[in-house]
């Protein structure tokens, strides 16, 4: 069940339903997900297609648990193969459901070669009758001709391969016996082998596939999982004079700031880190202002830029020696331009655009926003790099190089090289 309604602001939002089954992985009931258009029309025409995506999240969902598919499995890591069963059962999903998923990846099929009997073949296209028909290829087996050429036996490798990608799409519609190969692939050379018949019942829990490609599929799931609940992005079409495409249109510098450290109160920085970096999100908001983030671009990044030049050096002792009190950034900065004080350097400048492209990376990151406006900005700042006074150089005159250069070791090898000035 889904519904539109417009919000205060005028633009259109849909409420999507969360099913009771699933409401402990989302931890709610519902997802509201603003449309940006305050045209009912253009709304309606966004809400149907939020709702499709919805909808198809939740049969995703339907077929599989999504807490297994977003663990990392140690299983399926390293080489070797994982049957389809043991890989439904990694994903608390059904055999079939993987083999079909598995097709459409365009991945191999094996199956174990214990209980096939055949021939292996030289020539593909002459032994089988290779032809294609109407775009659609085609093989002719005769027995009687492989029986006279080729001798019955069983296949050396572990492992047999689908040989045609038909047969494992044939294959996949409902995992019968009848519907499998006549004709495999070795996996350990390559040759060729034509069924004759298989001795045991072969189900849909015998095919295998490499473990790596489970893997694969895995990582495609969750991401597709993911992108399909990434639904609160408006449509770009939707926003219209925004320097940044934002999921939550009141959204303010001061929640990409908490979200921030937020985020990081994990990890363990030191004392004079965390202040740096509270030091570093103050600045940001005391310059730009506690906006919403949907009205900060490119061009205010590079004011804020020019701003972080002149600030003072060591600003609180600056404030305590001229008694300013609690005064704002923005007025240090005017009192410090106006008395001439010295300036932030050009490395302290670049660790706080630095800290500031980490504020909005984590809220890239968290999907809140969709672009870094602060990308690059550091690297505008040239940094002038400084001699130390031991590895300073002086070079040599034309009268010292004579000096050295008469000396009777360079003439002759004989004496001593040392020069005295």
């Amino acid at each position: 069940m889904a519904s539109e309604y417009r919000r205060p602001s005028g633009i259109y939002a849909v409420r999507l339903y969360i099913p009771e089954r699933l409401q402990p992985y989302f931890h709610k009931k519902e997802i509201h997900i603003s449309t940006g258009s305050r045209r009912l029309q253009v709304a309606k025409i966004i809400a149907s297609e939020l709702k499709a995506r919805w909808h198809r999240t939740l049969h995703l969902l339907s077929q599989m648990n999504p807490e297994k598919i977003k663990q990392f499995i140690p299983n399926l890591m390293g080489h070797g193969y994982i049957s389809a069963d043991e890989a439904a059962k990694l994903f608390e999903s059904s055999p079939h459901r993987i083999v079909q998923m598995m097709c459409a990846g365009c991945v191999d099929f094996f199956l174990r070669s214990d209980g096939v009997q055949g021939w292996f073949i030289k020539d593909v296209d002459a032994d089988l009758g290779l032809m294609v028909v109407d775009g659609v290829r085609e093989t002719s087996i005769v027995t009687n001709d492989l029986k006279e050429r080729y001798s019955l036996c069983e296949p050396s490798a572990a492992m047999l391969s689908f040989y045609f990608p038909e047969d494992r799409e044939g294959y996949a519609l409902e995992c019968n016996a009848e519907d499998l190969p006549v004709v495999l692939r070795n996996t350990t050379d390559n040759r060729v082998f034509v069924v004759h018949q298989y001795k045991k019942n072969i189900s849909c829990s015998d095919i295998f596939f490499r473990r790596s490609d489970v893997e694969n599929l895995r990582i495609s799931l969750f991401d597709k999982i993911r992108s399909n609940l990434d639904l609160e992005a408006a449509p770009k079409a939707s926003i219209q004079s925004t320097s940044l495409i934002v999921k939550d249109e009141v959204l303010t510098l001061s929640k990409v700031v908490e979200n921030y450290f937020l985020i990081n109160k994990s990890k363990n920085w030191k004392p004079d880190q965390a202040e740096r970096r509270e030091n570093e999100g103050k600045i940001l908001i005391d310059l730009l202002g506690d906006k919403p983030v949907s009205k900060i671009g490119r061009s205010d990044l590079r004011k804020f830029v020019e701003q972080i030049k002149k600030i003072p050096r060591s600003r609180n002792l600056v404030k305590a020696k001229y008694k300013l009190g609690e005064i704002s950034l923005k007025d240090l900065i005017d009192f410090a331009v106006k008395n001439d004080l010295e300036k932030l350097s050009a490395g302290e400048q670049k660790k706080i655009l630095s800290g500031v492209f980490n504020i909005f990376e984590c809220a890239v990151n968290e999907h809140l926003i969709e672009k870094n406006p602060a990308v690059g900005l550091s690297a505008e700042i040239k940094v002038d790099s400084v001699v130390k006074e031991q590895d300073e150089r002086f070079a040599f005159t034309q009268d010292i190089l004579n000096q050295i250069f008469s000396l009777e070791w360079y003439k002759s090898g004989v004496g001593s090289k040392g020069f005295v000035a």
